[in-house]
């Protein structure tokens, strides 16, 4: 075996003992620093909590681009909310792999702490839909208080993941970028599906336009 370059399984096992470990000796680690409740007092200590709130809502719902967040009006008064997120220290220039502690505020972590608000307020709000919905879904009502950006992390029905899972296929067909991979980890952490199952719905999409045209023959597949 001293000859050979590459191991079969056969050759592999007969050398593993002196390579591994014992397997229930491992214990994988979540890379995945966010922590409500280390937001939640990063938020409170600003003393913006309300502020911070209102520009969750209209960065979801609006959106921004481009680190232009606009403005958003809270008890009549007009809220800058990049000064906002300077005078309270919210990460607005970092890489996206940059390591980030659990106490660090961005305008995504901020998002994601109100995701369940941003629902009530889409609840209470019968009119409004998110940008998000209007230029990436195919805009079936049934699904409107489901699509905005950190959704993913608050959707409970498998017909609401799945319809935004078809959402950001949509966006990153139409864009050519690759948001769904993001949206799918989040599904196989929170156990909402099974990895087969997601891949099967993607390769579906990609490959047959009734699929993306079509939400429903799209949610039967699983």
């Amino acid at each position: 075996m001293s000859n050979i370059q590459y191991f079969t399984e056969p050759d592999f096992n007969a050398v593993k003992h002196t390579f591994t470990c014992e397997i229930s000796e491992i214990i994988l680690m979540n890379t995945d620093s966010y922590s409500d409740l280390d937001i939640s007092k990063s938020i409170e200590a600003s003393g913006k909590a309300k502020e911070l709130c209102a520009a969750a809502i209209q960065t979801c719902i609006v959106g921004y681009g481009n680190k232009n967040y606009g403005s958003v009006k809270l008890n009549g008064v007009e809220i800058n909310i990049k000064k906002l997120y300077d005078d309270t220290g919210v990460k607005t220039n970092y890489d996206l792999g940059s390591k980030l502690e659990s106490t660090d505020l961005t305008p995504r972590r901020i998002q994601r702490f109100y995701r369940y608000f941003i629902h009530e307020y889409l609840e209470k709000n019968k009119n409004l839909t998110t940008y998000l919905f209007r230029k990436y879904s195919t805009n079936d009502l049934n699904y409107r208080t489901n699509v905005y950006p950190m959704a993913e992390h608050a959707v409970k029905k498998k017909k609401e993941s799945l319809y935004l899972l078809h959402t950001y296929l949509s966006l990153d067909m139409r864009l050519g970028i690759n948001l769904h991979d993001r949206i799918m980890r989040v599904y196989l952490a929170r156990g909402l599906f099974k990895q087969s199952e997601l891949l099967t719905l993607v390769e579906k999409f990609q490959s047959d336009k009734m699929f993306q045209t079509d939400f429903n023959k799209f949610a039967e597949l699983i």
